[in-house]
């Protein structure tokens, strides 16, 4: 556990929807696993609360590894204002979890911990929604 960590977080955590984070991508501090948050049907985010209750697939390892590498280069953009194809994500260290973000290719945008406008048709944004996609299968 590395309390110097800025992204530590303990186990009883819970994303503060009043008073988030401002986090870019990039900021992201090394991860052991990663949750990959499943949102779809979950209509509209209302907030970012959804995070705390959505079913999850557990990712391990080197997959782990390159969706926190795709994630932290995503390049900036414009959002729009919808959530399709709902994804979100948990990162987590060896402390606990370390932040949580609901994720929108179509709004172009990045909510919960992280508060960030990414180009959505940019190849490693392609690359991290095609491995989401074939992870949470």
């Amino acid at each position: 556990m590395d309390k110097g960590n800025p992204f530590f977080q303990p186990l009883n955590y819970k994303l503060d929807v009043q008073n988030p984070i401002q986090l870019t991508p990039e900021q992201l501090f090394e991860i052991s696993t990663a949750d990959i948050l499943i949102l779809h049907e979950r209509g509209d985010l209302e907030g970012i609360k959804v995070l705390d209750d959505a079913p999850y697939k557990c990712i391990e390892g080197g997959a782990a590894q390159e969706i926190a590498m795709l994630f932290r280069q995503l390049p900036t953009g414009m959002p729009a204002r919808c959530h399709e194809p709902p994804f979100g994500l948990r990162f987590y260290a060896e402390g606990g979890l370390q932040r949580q973000c609901s994720i929108c290719w179509e709004c172009n945008n990045i909510y919960g911990d992280f508060r960030y406008d990414f180009d959505a048709n940019h190849t490693i944004s392609e690359r991290l929604l095609a491995l989401l996609k074939q992870l949470s299968k």
